[in-house]
């Protein structure tokens, strides 16, 4: 542990007063492990005047270094294109993963006519038709 002396000038504290706030910042900036503080009232002539217990504060707290950024950016991307991929068209009969563009809607799952949305009646609002399989079914029942 090291040890750093500040000194304060005498002009912060004005007579009577018996607080005075300081901001702190070590010369090589916070690092982790503990730190000890202590304030020392000295009199004119060099003489201990008044002293404050010590005081022990531990920055360390939560810390992110460069690679942890990096893996929990990359498990955060990962879980996003996961999400995503769960959450494409498919078909509205099977669920599966051939789908067919409604040629009407565009796949919007509307029209737009003056300014004024319309649900496609032709792919229900969903943007997607049946894919060939259910398609087939349905014209053969």
């Amino acid at each position: 542990m090291q040890l750093t002396q500040l000194t304060i000038e005498k002009s912060i504290l004005e007579p009577g007063s018996q607080d005075h706030r300081y901001s702190y910042i070590p010369p090589g900036g916070w690092q982790n492990g503990e730190y000890q503080f202590r304030v020392e009232l000295y009199a004119e002539d060099n003489i201990l005047f008044a002293s404050s217990r010590d005081q022990f504060i531990d920055p360390g707290g939560f810390y992110l270094d460069m690679e942890t950024a990096l893996g929990v950016g990359g498990g955060l991307l990962i879980f996003i294109l996961y999400i995503l991929w769960k959450r494409r068209r498919r078909c509205p009969e099977c669920k599966g993963d051939e789908v067919i563009e409604c040629e009407i809607c565009s796949g919007n799952g509307y029209l737009l006519v003056k300014d004024t949305k319309y649900r496609c009646q032709t792919c229900n609002g969903d943007g997607v038709l049946s894919c060939p399989e259910c398609r087939a079914k349905e014209s053969c029942s």
